[in-house]
């Protein structure tokens, strides 16, 4: 019985160490602000998601942030 329940708190770790963990992210973007000639840092931050989640959003923000300013970009 206790070795069931051994087994069965071991599995329970296991299984809650394999999810998706969730954290704040923050996405920095830089580009040049045509109008003036000087550079323009814009922050982005991601609360409570998953790394792919944040990585594609940043990648969104710099293909968007491209379209003013071919040598923008975005890093996580």
């Amino acid at each position: 019985m206790i070795k069931m329940k051994l087994i069965g708190a071991l599995i329970s770790i296991v299984v809650f160490s394999l999810t998706s963990c969730t954290k704040e992210y923050t996405c920095t973007c830089t580009y040049e602000d045509a109008s003036t000639g000087g550079t323009i840092t814009e922050i982005y931050e991601y609360g409570e998601v998953d790394l792919d989640v944040a990585e594609k959003s940043c990648q969104d923000s710099e293909e968007i942030w491209k379209f003013s300013d071919p040598n923008a970009s975005c890093t996580l």
